[in-house]
């Protein structure tokens, strides 16, 4: 076994790891998106009407509002649409410039 490549290969994996940084980043900007999606959630549920019997409590907006955050975590969690990859994109393109 050649200890050079092995050295090498240990450089390499640790410059392709994520630092603690972009980890914060990632987080940062799939935080985003969940907000944005449950924005987006919540303005849709708005036009829901629900039933007599159970509808319209305080109880039923609260629990409401608790479903939406729940399915925005879920959505950004699955994938997302996409704003947590650009925002990401964009915020690591700035750390990685700040350098140079």
């Amino acid at each position: 076994m050649d200890p050079v490549g092995k050295v090498g290969g240990v450089a390499r994996a640790q410059a392709a790891a994520p630092t603690q940084e972009m980890q914060r980043a990632r987080k940062a900007a799939e935080e985003f998106e969940q907000v944005m999606l449950a924005h987006a959630f919540e303005t849709m549920m708005k036009g829901v009407k629900t039933p007599g019997l159970a509808g319209g409590s305080s109880a039923e907006g609260m629990w409401r509002s608790f479903l939406v955050q729940e399915q925005a975590k879920g959505a950004v969690k699955a994938g997302g649409i996409g704003i947590a990859d650009q925002v990401y994109r964009e915020m690591a393109g700035k750390m990685n410039g700040a350098g140079k």
